[in-house]
């Protein structure tokens, strides 16, 4: 999993010009963000692997990431259409990136709905994005 989140922070770093590289960050919660960050960001977070046994003593990694895009908020609707822009270059990153052949399948999931998150003195939202790989080792 260190080695799949590194990857995928670096294709982000890259890929998603909107957000400083150091803002590119992973996280354990999306509720707990670094004091130093600074919006807009994305937080990778990993999610639970499931193994599967297969023949010839191999064994197959469902692992689930979840992307988290933040933008600060504001009173009219600028950071909405900033948040679904990074969200859509997040998407463009991931979709059908195999991380330099690391994984053997990568599937993009649903995006769940734009939510606010308290960050220190205020508040800024997200959109939880899911993405599962599949790797064997």
């Amino acid at each position: 999993m260190k080695t799949l989140l590194q990857k995928i922070q670096t294709e982000l770093r890259s890929g998603v010009t909107a957000v400083r590289d150091r803002d590119v960050v992973l996280i354990p919660h999306p509720e707990i963000l670094p004091e130093s960050i600074r919006f807009p960001a994305i937080g990778i977070k990993d999610g639970k692997i499931k193994r599967t046994d297969l023949l010839g003593g191999c064994v197959e990694k469902n692992m689930p990431i979840t992307v988290f895009p933040f933008v600060r908020m504001l009173k009219d609707e600028e950071p909405i259409i900033a948040l679904l822009t990074i969200a859509d270059a997040i998407t463009t990153a991931l979709a059908d990136n195999l991380l330099d052949a690391y994984v053997r399948e990568v599937s993009v999931g649903d995006e769940d709905q734009i939510w606010p998150v308290k960050f220190m003195s205020g508040y800024v939202i997200t959109k939880p994005m899911f993405f599962e790989y599949v790797k064997e080792d």
